[in-house]
């Protein structure tokens, strides 16, 4: 006769038993479990269940796209998870509370206006020149002038997070179409001096002789920068466009010439990793064409081997009008298809395509015939799903006689933020919204920034806004030339 030993407590049950109970509850209730005694803070700490939570957890995450989540021990993915549930705590909130803000301080701003931003998503943060890892402790972590005019710009963090690319483009027939720049960041200890950083100009590009137009847009993944030519004397709009792409390390250069059949309003460029993403435009309809980079744009030489100045396809300027296979989206019925906004997904995914991308669109304010409404669309660029469920759509109204502007999308499309103004009352909002992934729970648009806020600047005031909805901070630069930081994230 067998005798069976019943477990006398909860923290006698076998180990792979307490992970599944853990698993099956929500982190508040992990971390109460925590408090209770030591067998159970040992295993709610352990790198397992922490590895398990990362992957079923549907919040954005501030984590370095150039980390790899699986190496980091458990401790540290709980500190992030509950960074991001208190982050999305506080932003789901009628009223989202201000943690901190602080001015961004860069010299006279009596005769300069900032006017175009970008945070960049690593450990910290970065609007160009500044570090803002720590709201109490801003500095300058690179600074230099450019000696031409520029148009566009883009930028990115390279992988160690020490160093930066930046890619310019310009009007100045002497100093090239495109500038690609190699930016070292200065630590903390090295600001205390003043002092301009040294980059390295990597690529003085010239105009290509086939090229066609002014450059409208530019995007940048790595060493891979992406320029877009406009034409607007083209005999058929689907012919406007060419896109010029640079491997600002090996020197590489090709023109791409795609000829749409479609008559588009506005083309889009996005790169991500060995793709570059075509979203065009046309009457009610958003098409999304991904296509594979040529193999010789993405291969990588060292930086020596070239000059950095000279073009390197031949002189007579070869130009791609066929771009090979493309994996095809559409979102049909939309209600303002020349202005959308999309979501910078597609440069935050390191080595493969996100899930989704995310697209913002507003009625028209002189479009009479229909509501003043808003439409969130959210497209899965999953290939073995039907077309038809690829697309998820929400709706939300507007207020009358108003018009937005400044429009910020996050990068998984959870959260966005745009400037509204009333044109009865010319009064100005700072909006945000919460559009969730799930289909139970409820999205909402509130008021984020009041337009007379117990702040040093009212939204009226901004020119340009940057946002990054993982960490809950959000840059303003102001017509003044002030730059403001503020974050939303309850530490």
């Amino acid at each position: 006769m067998t005798t069976t030993t019943n477990p006398r407590s909860f923290t006698d049950l076998p180990s792979d038993i307490l992970f599944v109970v853990f698993l099956s509850v929500s982190v508040s209730d992990i971390l109460a479990l925590k408090q209770t005694c030591r067998v159970l803070h040992t295993l709610g700490s352990s790198d397992y269940l922490w590895h398990q939570i990362l992957k079923s957890i549907d919040l954005p995450l501030d984590i370095p796209h150039s980390l790899d989540p699986c190496e980091l021990p458990g401790p540290e993915i709980q500190a992030i998870v509950v960074r991001a549930l208190r982050l999305e705590d506080n932003w789901k909130r009628p009223t989202s509370l201000i943690t901190k803000y602080a001015p961004i301080i860069y010299g006279d701003t009596n005769n300069a206006v900032v006017d175009g931003m970008e945070l960049l998503r690593e450990d910290g943060g970065l609007s160009l020149l500044w570090c803002l890892k720590d709201v109490d402790d801003i500095y300058r972590a690179a600074s230099f002038d450019i000696f031409a005019h520029y148009k566009r710009f883009a930028v990115a963090l390279q992988k160690g997070n020490s160093r930066a690319t930046l890619a310019i483009t310009t009007d100045d027939a002497h100093q090239g179409v495109l500038q690609i720049y190699d930016i070292p960041l200065i630590d903390r200890s090295e600001s205390d001096f003043v002092h301009h950083s040294t980059p390295q100009l990597r690529r003085i590009v010239q105009r290509p002789l086939k090229a066609r137009g002014i450059i409208h847009e530019v995007s940048i993944h790595e060493d891979v920068v992406a320029a877009m030519f406009v034409d607007l004397n083209a005999d058929f709009p689907g012919h406007s466009y060419q896109i010029l792409l640079v491997n600002a390390r090996s020197g590489v250069q090709i023109l791409l010439h795609p000829k749409f059949e479609e008559p588009f309003l506005r083309l889009s460029i996005k790169l991500c990793y060995d793709h570059i993403a075509l979203v065009g435009g046309l009457f009610k309809e958003v098409i999304v064409r991904i296509f594979q980079l040529p193999p010789t744009l993405t291969c990588r030489l060292d930086v020596a081997q070239s000059s950095g100045r000279g073009p390197s396809f031949e002189k007579g300027g070869n130009v791609i009008e066929d771009m090979g296979e493309c994996t095809e989206h559409i979102i049909e019925h939309i209600p303002n298809v020349p202005d959308f906004f999309i979501s910078d997904g597609l440069n935050g995914a390191p080595e493969s395509l996100p899930e989704s991308l995310s697209f913002l669109f507003f009625t028209p304010l002189i479009d009479d015939r229909r509501p003043n409404v808003g439409e969130l669309v959210r497209l899965s660029l999953d290939t073995n799903r039907e077309q038809d469920s690829c697309t998820r759509k929400r709706l939300f109204p507007v207020p009358k006689a108003c018009s937005v502007k400044l429009v910020c999308v996050g990068s998984t499309g959870r959260r966005a933020i745009w400037i509204e103004q009333n044109w009865d009352s010319d009064r100005f909002r700072l909006m945000k919204a919460h559009f969730p992934n799930g289909e139970t729970e409820s999205f909402t648009v509130n008021v984020l920034i009041p337009p007379n806020p117990s702040l040093p600047f009212s939204p009226e005031m901004c020119s340009t806004l940057a946002f990054d909805e993982a960490t809950g901070r959000l840059c303003v630069g102001l017509i003044t030339g002030d730059l403001w930081l503020l974050d939303f994230n309850r530490w």
